[in-house]
Order: structure tokens, then sequence, then C-alpha cells
């Protein structure tokens, strides 16, 4: 008896180990007796601590409690990361939104849906070392900038040098990766580099302590998101409860991460092994801001207005010719803006 006795705790504790590690079936509701949806999400840029609450989701369970199964792949910036959309590869991501903007008034976002708001207002700008010579906007002009190719910065960039006052043809671009643009910055291969300013630990971390200046886009484009979750249309049609799962799941992992840095950070590491916890730490700290958690509205809804009147901005600015109903780029219904908050 004392060795079945051991055999069956040895079975039920690999059970529960299993269990805790795959994701298994909802105990409520109509998913109870159902196998897991599997799905998978494109990070916007990388494994870094600003995508922490997607990695976060999946470690507290968030997912599994909605009866989802999501593998994690990182993602390179809009282009990329719709590519992986478009194909198959992916059934949901993240973009910046303003991107999202300019590739609807282009007709170039019609298969896609952005379903949720991450950011209350674009995290896009320019990080450059301090000392350098760059200390404000205009200093950008005869300079060398590096972004992930086909990512947002260079796309709104004439938008934004136009209103900081310079000449946005003066600027000389090159092409990054996810991995390689903090160093980039470090050695000198370039004065500043185009992505989120929220990577700031990153890219001071890179640069040995360095200090860093920031040159945010929102200085000048006002009424824009920042991150935005994206599926496609198709999906949204054929299994709207799931995309509802899903970014309801998705945007408690936001709200638990900022909620709670340090453990998100370790967290983290335990799925991205290079994750520098305290760089990760910091970087999560300086999203607070950004998500918006306690403003009037539930976490990752859309307010109509703000869209529209960020769209006019950009039309505006000549990003494209005509405008576009709000609905052609965001679809309203998943995250109803009177809904409860997650």
């Amino acid at each position: 008896m004392p060795t079945r006795r051991t055999l069956m705790r040895a079975a039920i504790g690999s059970a529960l180990v299993t269990a805790g590690c795959s994701s298994s079936p909802s105990t409520s509701g109509n998913n109870k007796s159902k196998e897991p949806d599997k799905v998978t999400h494109a990070t916007g840029f990388g494994s870094f601590g600003d995508e922490a609450f997607a990695y976060v989701a999946v470690a507290k369970g968030f997912f599994r409690d909605v009866n989802i199964e999501v593998t994690i792949i990182p993602g390179a910036g809009g282009e990329v990361n719709l590519g992986y959309l478009g194909s198959g590869k992916a059934q949901f991501t993240e973009i910046d939104y303003s991107g999202a903007l300019v590739r609807t008034g282009n007709g170039k976002f019609d298969p896609f849906r952005c379903v949720a708001a991450c950011h209350r207002q674009t995290l896009i700008g320019f990080l450059a070392l301090g000392g350098k010579g760059i200390a404000g906007p205009a200093d950008l002009a005869h300079k060398t900038v590096a972004q992930q190719a086909g990512a947002v910065p260079k796309t709104l960039f004439p938008a934004y040098a136009r209103l900081a006052g310079f000449d946005p043809s003066t600027v000389n671009w090159i092409n990054g990766t996810p991995q390689t643009l903090n160093a980039m910055l470090a050695s000198g291969a370039c004065s500043a580099i185009g992505t989120y300013v929220t990577s700031i630990a990153n890219a001071q971390r890179a640069a040995g302590g360095h200090e860093i200046v920031t040159l945010p886009y929102s200085a000048y484009l006002t009424d824009l998101y920042g991150s935005v979750i994206v599926t496609t249309q198709k999906l949204i049609e054929t299994n709207p409860d799931l995309v509802r799962r899903y970014t309801g799941a998705i945007m408690k992992g936001l709200d638990y991460t900022i909620k709670n840095p340090e453990e998100s950070a370790e967290l983290l590491k335990k799925t991205i092994p290079t994750t520098d916890v305290p760089t990760a730490v910091t970087t999560i700290k300086t999203l607070i801001p950004y998500v918006g958690t306690g403003q009037s509205g539930p976490l990752g809804a859309f307010d109509q207005g703000k869209v529209a009147r960020g769209t006019a901005l950009l039309q505006g600015l000549g990003m494209f010719s005509s405008g576009f109903a709000p609905e052609k780029a965001v679809d309203f219904s998943i995250v109803p803006a009177g809904s409860k908050a997650q």
C-alpha cells in the first residue's frame, strides 16, 4: 500500500504540474468541457519589459482561465507583425496605433482591426545619447537615425518634423532590428533611434549608463493612442467570442503588470532568460502613466471621438488624402466604452 500511495501521489502531482503549465479548459461557463482555443500572439517589438504583459497573462493563467492556449513569438514592428496576421502565423499582435491609422487611410488595413488600446497616448519617439548634439527635435536635421525596417517612427516622421519646425528630408534613415538598435546608438553608428520612448532603460544599459535624451512624438502628435492589440476582421466575424476572451485576458495581464512591476519582470525572465530584471522593472514603471489605469472607462477601450480627431490630425498633416469612419480602423464592440473594466 505505501508503494501504491506513493505512485498515486506522484501521478496527481504530475497532473497538477501539467494543468498549471498548459492551458486547461476553463471551469466556468460554456467553456467547461471544450478543448482550449490555440492562438499565437506576436509582441509589438522584441521581448523587452514593455512586452512583459503578454508573458504575464500566460504565467498568471489569465488566458487559461478563459480556455485559451497562447504561444508568444517576438514581433518586429507593424509591417512584420501584420504580415504574421495575414499569413496566419499569428492571430493577435501589437502594433503602433498611428501606423494603423496611416495604413487605413492608404487602404492597407482592410483585413485588420484594432480591438484594444494598451496605451492612452503614443509611445513613439527618439532616443539619443546626451551631450552628443541632440537636445531637441530640430537637432535631428542632418543626422543619421535608425529604426526597425517598416516600423512607424519613419512613417510618422514627416508629420512630426513639420510640427517641430524642420525639414524631414534632411534626416538620413538606416535600419536595425529590435536586438541591435540600442547597440547601434551606443556605438555611434547612428545619432538617434526611432523606438518607444519607454525603452529608455534598455538604451541606457546598452550605453553603459550614459544619459539618454528622449524626444516623444506625443509632444506634437496628440489624440493618438500607443500600442494596440490587432487581429483580423475575419476572426472577429467568425469567432467574436474568442476575440473578446483573448482581449479581456491580455488586458488583465497589462493591468497586473503595471501594478506588480517586480514580479512581472521576474516572470518575463523565466521565459526570456536574457532579461535584465532591474531594466525590465524600470521599463514597466515608465509605462504606468501611459496605460491610464484609473481613468474613466475600461482598460483597453477606444473613444470614438479621439479616434476621429487622431484621423483628422494625420489627414491634415498629409499622411493620407481622404478621411474614413473610425470603424474602418477600430472594432469598438470588443471592449465597449461603457463595459465593466477588466
